[in-house]
């Protein structure tokens, strides 16, 4: 595979991994408000609740910074 096709694919592969990430975070986020506005829990249960979509915002940032330090196919963006 050429040089060139290698890197508009590396530079496909990462805008999809990027897309996927800004569906999740967004999603998730949605999840937390609609969790912040619910009642009828204890605070054991809201904790644990609150904690799974912390996990994966935290997770989805770590992804997000190892895909912005991948060698060769680097663009400016904003953040997700």
């Amino acid at each position: 595979m050429p040089a060139d096709d290698a890197l508009s694919e590396a530079h496909r592969f990462r805008q999809d991994l990027i897309s996927a990430l800004t569906v999740i975070s967004g999603q998730t986020q949605l999840l937390q408000r609609q969790l912040g506005r619910m009642d009828g829990f204890s605070d054991g249960d809201r904790a644990l609740l609150e904690a799974g979509p912390a996990v994966i915002l935290t997770a989805a940032r770590a992804i997000d910074t190892t895909i912005a330090q991948l060698p060769g196919i680097h663009e400016d963006r904003e953040a997700s």
